[in-house]
């Protein structure tokens, strides 16, 4: 079964609001307007999650809700400062109807996820979303096999 695999880093988030912890920081304006750019983007390519993981921080949450995609989502504390191993483990337990699967989350676990899975490197700034197809008949076999990058979707440049 063909499977496609969204990373996606939140968006930008302010430093000035005075968040009592890092885990509790908001998106800024640019955040805000970013995220909806980039769930429009996804629509248009026909890349809707069934199913979206996050990260439990507050800026990822708020990049899930700005997306303006309508689709179960789970969070995840071990996303919080996660990388490629978080990512897989969650995503191999995602049920196997499960078609398109997107996780939010945080650098510089992110970037080097995408790496990894792309083979080549990959800046991933604020709100990028890295878009990969693989296949395997469950999650679990999809996540130990190969992936193509198929684009890197940026908030300037949504239409690349």
């Amino acid at each position: 079964m063909k499977r496609r695999l969204i990373l996606l880093r939140h968006a930008k988030s302010d430093w000035t609001t005075g968040a009592r912890s890092d885990h509790e920081r908001p998106l800024n304006r640019r955040g805000r307007r970013d995220a909806p750019r980039i769930g429009q983007a996804l629509r248009e390519r026909g890349w809707v999650p069934d199913l979206a993981i996050s990260s439990d921080a507050l800026r990822t949450r708020q990049t899930f809700a700005g997306l303006g995609i309508d689709c179960g989502l789970r969070l995840a504390r071990s996303l919080y400062g996660g990388d490629l191993h978080d990512i897989r483990t969650l995503a191999a337990v995602a049920d196997d109807d499960v078609g398109t699967l997107l996780v939010v989350g945080h650098n510089p676990g992110w970037e080097e996820a995408v790496e990894t899975l792309a083979g080549h490197s990959e800046r991933m700034t604020t709100c990028n979303a890295a878009l990969f197809e693989g296949s395997g008949p469950t999650w679990q076999a999809a996540m130990a096999s190969r992936w193509d990058l198929i684009e890197v979707l940026r908030p300037r440049k949504p239409r690349s």
